[in-house]
């Protein structure tokens, strides 16, 4: 026999997305593997909603719910199985396409701006 454990599970959104079994679209309605906001929410959202973070007992529900365009669930994963793992607490995120290629370029053009107009 083979033991092991899973502390997280790391890779870019849509593999992450795809491996966990949530949605593979970020045009989806419900996208987010952390939250249960709806996009539009998450759009202008500016804080955290603790309310909306996904955990173990409305991971089940949308599950059972079986429905991914009002979940963002398009499978229970079986990764879930594993004792001490559950994909709601694997928060972890892409950071090279989240914040390099994402938002700091957008930052640092400002930043940049900024230092030039002293």
């Amino acid at each position: 026999q083979i033991y092991f454990a899973i502390g997280l599970v790391l890779g870019d959104n849509l593999g992450l997305n795809s491996i966990l079994g949530f949605v593979e679209s970020f045009s989806a309605n419900h996208y987010c593997r952390i939250c249960r906001s709806s996009k539009s929410v998450m759009q202008k959202m500016i804080n955290e909603s603790s309310e909306t973070l996904r955990n173990e007992v409305n991971y089940d529900i949308d599950i059972n719910l079986a429905d991914s365009s009002q979940t963002g669930l398009n499978e229970d994963c079986i990764f879930n199985n594993i004792p001490s793992f559950h994909v709601t607490r694997n928060s972890v995120s892409d950071f090279m396409h989240d914040i390099t290629e994402g938002v700091a370029r957008y930052d640092m053009a400002l930043i940049i701006k900024n230092l030039i107009d002293l």
